[in-house]
């Protein structure tokens, strides 16, 4: 070969446009619609420089002389391979259904060294290429469909999450404002450290809310957290603080056996808040009245390693 192109479809479907070559730079892309002819012939197999101008010699050979639209159309496809540089094109066919009735790829082949430079047994060579090409870009289309697929699944899974995450905080925001204000909308009279405990609830979990909504937008980048050395004690307490101020805890119980000289470990304490409240929350949700929810830190005795 002297010359070579391939052309491969958009994802519109409205042209092919090319990614490789060998010789002098062909067009760029092939408009479906402005080469019409010649993507009609080659959804019947390969085309041949040669044996378009034997069906013109058989045109002009004919009584009465050749048929205008004919010839126009012989001439619009062999214009088509002057462009792309061929004196062949082999189409890559493929279809969702099997019947390979889509052009999904155009490969233009020349040697200018010879006249005739393609016999019977380069077409068939140059078919199962074809084909073979034709294979690997229907299962990478599917393959990028069922990404697609699941990538939807997963943001539906993420929405409902979502969701899920974001009640808990309003909820600690609402409990900590309804301590605010009493049921008759009036400020209730609260020490100074009380006030700044409620407002101190609001603040946090509104930048909680804010980081969860951050991380669903990020989803092609996932939150990895920000490790750091965390007091587990302080994130428990915490924790329990925004559960008394759900709605409902006042008929529950809270009892609370925090450890004492308990090592700091290395985690995210966002994450490890969001886990102890999604917790507590369930138990509170799982109790009716008169309950008792009772939250225990202590070390974890060790287990003694074999020499083995």
């Amino acid at each position: 070969l002297t010359h070579a192109a391939i052309y491969l479809i958009d994802g519109e479907g409205g042209g092919h446009d090319l990614v490789g070559h060998l010789g002098p730079k062909p067009v760029e892309r092939l408009d479906v619609a402005a080469r019409r002819p010649l993507f009609d012939r080659l959804k019947n197999g390969p085309v041949m420089l040669e044996t378009l101008e034997r069906e013109l010699k058989q045109l002009e050979g004919q009584r009465g002389g050749a048929p205008e639209k004919e010839v126009e159309i012989l001439d619009a496809v062999a214009r088509s391979l002057a462009e792309i540089h061929a004196s062949l094109a082999i189409p890559i066919l493929g279809g969702g259904d099997g019947a390979g009735d889509i052009v999904l790829g155009v490969i233009g082949l020349k040697d200018e060294r010879l006249r005739d430079a393609f016999g019977l047994d380069d077409l068939d060579m140059f078919r199962l290429l074809a084909a073979q090409a034709g294979i690997t870009i229907e299962n990478s289309r599917v393959y990028e469909r069922m990404k697609e697929r699941d990538r939807l699944a997963a943001l539906g899974e993420m929405a409902a999450g979502l969701a899920h995450e974001i009640r808990n905080p309003l909820g600690a925001i609402k409990g900590a404002a309804q301590l605010l204000v009493g049921p008759d909308g009036k400020p209730v009279s609260w020490s100074s450290a009380d006030v700044g405990e409620f407002l101190s609830i609001i603040v946090d979990e509104t930048n909680r809310l804010n980081r969860v909504v951050s991380q669903f937008l990020d989803y092609a980048r996932p939150y990895k957290g920000d490790a750091s050395e965390v007091e587990v004690n302080e994130v428990v307490k915490r924790t329990i603080q925004l559960l008394e101020a759900q709605e409902g805890a006042e008929e529950i119980t809270l009892e609370a056996r925090l450890g004492e000289g308990l090592p700091k470990i290395r985690g995210d304490a966002e994450q490890l808040r969001q886990v102890f409240l999604n917790l507590g929350l369930n138990a509170l949700q799982a109790m009716t009245g008169n309950g008792k929810l009772s939250i225990t830190t202590a070390r974890r005795a060790g287990r003694r390693r074999s020499d083995a």
